[in-house]
């Protein structure tokens, strides 16, 4: 239970549901053999979870009341936005081919080759008599179970929740290893290392022609070290994302203020050198001019742009004395509150 806590206060989106699958075989076998005093092995969980209590008791229960709405539909954010049906067939189709497709790199045809192969391993190893076959119906257990579960949670289902799963499919793979033919498995191992060892060399190739690839820490450091160097003194700066946090910038914009150590740095503050930068949006809701002009408090054209090939782009204003007395609004996340 100790470390099922750790692994909910690493990644939720994994630990919780393995946590209400894993109360199902405890609560039967305590019932069961009436060993009632054992439920209070449950409390451990206060442990690791107690982040998350002083959390939410410091903050008037936010994340409570946010999951509550979210469970009553009154919070629609990050939902998508299927027919029941087509939800049901996306989840099969996460559950079936996209955790394979750790091993199979996305590609549709080896996803289906490793499936069956692993469909086939559990066919064969269930019809065995074995000792170990326990461990493999646990193991589908909690798959299918996990993805069963996730039926509830409307929004996306990121690769990294998913991917403690990666020691399972091993685990199945090495069983399928001792109880079949070695030659068979043996060339089906050594297929998917060179076919994963010729994504790895795309890879590599790809990011030496790419070196600074969007979304790497590199591509904001980039940017970073753009604006240090070409205000040639103290400015301030704005940051504008869907999100509306700009984390990934804002780390950026810290760390190269620490090798720029002769520039005076000013977060979302007006001064006569002003940097916006602009992450574009196809959010309806949102756009980048409605928050400069809104919300930055600037209405017109940047006297320099520094445009970047992932659409993104710096606006540099020289600002008038009357310009920087307008103040921005006060409800802009000025920090990392939130990391």
């Amino acid at each position: 239970m100790l470390t099922l806590g750790f692994i909910i206060q690493f990644q939720m989106a994994f630990g919780m549901p393995v946590l209400v699958l894993s109360l199902i075989p405890l609560l039967f076998t305590i019932f069961n053999k009436k060993k009632y005093k054992h439920i209070l092995t449950f409390l451990i969980l206060l442990i690791p979870l107690s982040t998350f209590l002083l959390f939410d008791l410091r903050h008037q229960f936010l994340q409570t009341k946010s999951v509550l709405n979210y469970i009553q539909g009154t919070e629609n954010m990050g939902k998508l936005k299927l027919s029941p049906l087509i939800f049901v067939f996306t989840r099969m189709k996460e559950m079936l081919l996209s955790s394979v497709g750790m091993f199979s790199r996305g590609k549709l045809l080896v996803s289906i080759f490793l499936l069956c192969l692993i469909l086939f391993a559990f066919y064969k190893i269930l019809n065995k008599k074995s000792k170990t076959k326990i461990v493999y119906l646990y193991a589908l257990f909690f798959y299918v179970g996990y993805w069963i579960l996730t039926l509830v949670f409307k929004g996306t289902i990121w690769g990294y929740y998913y991917w403690p799963f990666l020691p399972i499919l091993a685990i199945i793979f090495a069983g399928f290893i001792q109880n079949h033919n070695t030659k068979v498995v043996f060339t089906i191992f050594i297929f998917i290392a060179i076919f994963n060892g010729f994504l790895l060399l795309q890879g590599i190739l790809y990011e030496k022609n790419n070196y600074v690839r969007t979304g790497s820490w590199l591509f904001y450091f980039t940017q970073a070290k753009k604006i240090y160097e070409d205000s040639q003194g103290d400015f301030g700066y704005y940051i504008y994302t869907a999100d509306q946090y700009g984390y990934s910038s804002r780390y950026a914009m810290n760390y190269a203020q620490k090798l720029f150590l002769k520039n005076e740095v000013f977060p979302y503050e007006k001064k006569q050198t002003t940097y916006l930068i602009i992450f574009p949006s196809t959010n309806p809701y949102t756009s980048e001019h409605w928050w400069k002009k809104n919300q930055v408090k600037i209405d017109r054209k940047a006297d320099t742009i520094f445009k970047f090939n992932d659409g993104s782009y710096i606006e540099k204003y020289i600002l008038s004395p009357e310009e920087q007395k307008v103040e921005s609004d006060q409800n802009l996340i000025h920090n990392l509150i939130f990391r």
